[in-house]
């Protein structure tokens, strides 16, 4: 629909005068979000991964309060390569399925209450 407003991107809104104006649907562009958000936070059979999508020449990430299937708000901290810690947070409560990214095959089961907060690190050795 053509409609002043979210649900449409012009060309002219961003180009220098002059050009023809383009409509473009939101959803083309928020192709580029959801592969942003893909890289940091990736779901699968019900269980997530954190920085899957991330090329490891990528020495310093992190993210936060990334919106996880299950309603439960992700960050991650990665730093030369190494996941140092993931948050979770639960506005409503909840619980979420998340591949640990210190043991191969491990997945944490967590539940979290309204308004619970939790940090999962890894183990010293």
């Amino acid at each position: 629909p053509y409609f002043p407003g979210f649900c449409l991107m012009r060309k002219s809104t961003f180009a220098p005068c002059g050009e023809p104006m383009e409509i473009m649907q939101i959803d083309g562009a928020m192709a580029a979000t959801a592969a942003v958000h893909e890289m940091f936070l990736h779901e699968r059979n019900g269980v997530a991964y954190v920085f899957q999508g991330a090329p490891l020449r990528w020495r310093h990430l992190e993210f936060r309060d990334v919106l996880s299937d299950g309603g439960v708000l992700v960050g991650a901290k990665r730093t030369k390569g190494i996941v140092e810690y993931i948050d979770l947070k639960s506005p409503n409560g909840g619980s979420i399925r998340i591949a640990s990214p210190w043991k191969q095959g491990e997945v944490f089961n967590v539940k979290l209450a309204p308004g619970e907060v939790r940090r999962l690190v890894r183990e010293s050795k």
